[in-house]
C-alpha cells in the first residue's frame, strides 16, 4: 500500500497540491496498467490492501496465492481509497447487481467499513476477487509461473485490452438513506461522528452533487472524485488525529 508518513508530511505542510499530485500520478500508473495493449497479471501472496489493491484492481486477471489478504482499508484512517479502489469496485458492483443504485450502496458500505477478505474466496464476497475471471492457486511456488502461462495464453488468444466503461452516478437522494445509516449507527453508540463525515465523503464518489447537471461520467471523473474526496478529508483534524495515531503506534505504515 502506500506510504502514510508521505501523507502526514503533506498534511502537515498544509500541501494540498502536493497530495493531488501524488495521487493523479497514481492513478495515471494504474490506468495506463489497465488498458495498456498487452495483458497485465496480478499475483498476489499475502496482504494487498490499499493502494496494493488499487494496483491489482487493475489488472486483466489475477492469479492468487489461497494465503492473500485484498481490501480496501483507508477509512479506517480516515481518507479514502483514491487510486482507482472506489471506481474499481463501483464499476464491478455494477457488473454485479445491474444496478447503479445498488452497486453505490455496497460500495459505500464496504469501504466504509474497510473490509478485507483473508482469502480469495471470501474476497469474492466483495468483489475483490471475481470467481467468473481470477484464480486461486494452493501452491506459492506455483504462482509465478502461472501468472505468466496466462499471459502466454491470454496473447495467443489475440488480446484485446478492456474498453472505458460507460458510468452513471447513483442519485442524489441516495445520500438521504447512506445519512440516516449513519445517524443510528452514532446513536447506537456503533460510529464516532468522524465515522460519519468519512462515510459521507465516500458518498460524495459514486453519488451525483445536487446540482449536477448529468449523472453520466468518466472513468476520469471518478479518478477527480476520488482526489476532491480525499484532500477533503486529509484537511480535517480527526483525520490527522487518526494517521498519526496509527503510525506512532508503531503499527505497519501501509494503507
Amino acid at each position: 500500500g502506500v506510504d502514510l508518513n508521505a501523507f502526514r508530511a503533506f498534511i502537515e505542510a498544509e500541501d494540498w497540491s502536493g497530495i493531488d499530485g501524488f495521487l493523479a500520478r497514481f492513478q495515471q500508473a494504474v490506468k495506463s496498467l489497465k488498458y495498456t495493449n498487452v495483458p497485465v497479471i496480478g499475483a498476489p501472496s499475502g496482504l494487498a490492501i490499499g493502494g496494493g489493491f488499487e494496483v491489482l484492481a487493475h489488472c486483466d486477471k489475477l492469479i492468487a496465492h489461497s494465503n492473500s489478504v485484498l481490501g480496501l482499508v483507508e477509512s479506517g484512517v480516515g481518507v479514502v481509497p483514491a487510486g482507482g479502489g472506489v471506481k474499481e469496485s463501483y464499476l464491478r458492483w455494477f457488473e454485479a447487481t445491474g444496478d447503479w443504485r445498488k452497486a453505490a450502496w455496497q460500495t459505500w458500505m464496504q469501504i466504509g467499513y474497510g473490509l478485507t477478505g483473508t482469502s480469495p474466496e471470501t474476497s469474492a464476497r466483495y468483489q475483490y476477487f471475481l470467481n467468473t475471471r481470477d484464480d486461486s492457486v494452493m501452491n506459492r511456488d506455483k504462482l509465478v509461473n502461472n501468472a505468466i502461462q496466462t499471459v502466454e495464453d491470454m496473447i495467443s488468444d489475440g488480446y484485446q485490452p478492456p474498453v472505458s466503461p460507460e458510468i452513471t452516478l447513483a442519485p442524489f437522494d441516495l445520500r438521504d438513506e447512506m445519512s440516516a445509516f449513519m445517524d443510528k449507527g452514532i446513536a447506537d453508540g456503533l460510529f464516532f461522528a468522524h465515522d460519519k463525515t468519512v462515510a459521507m465523503t465516500i458518498a460524495t464518489i459514486v453519488t451525483a452533487d445536487e446540482d449536477e447537471a448529468s449523472h453520466h461520467v468518466s472513468e476520469d471523473d471518478l479518478y477527480d472524485r476520488e482526489r476532491r474526496a480525499f484532500i477533503t478529508l486529509a484537511k480535517t483534524a480527526p483525520t490527522y488525529e487518526r494517521i498519526s495515531s496509527m503510525l506512532d503506534k508503531g503499527t505497519p505504515v501501509r494503507n
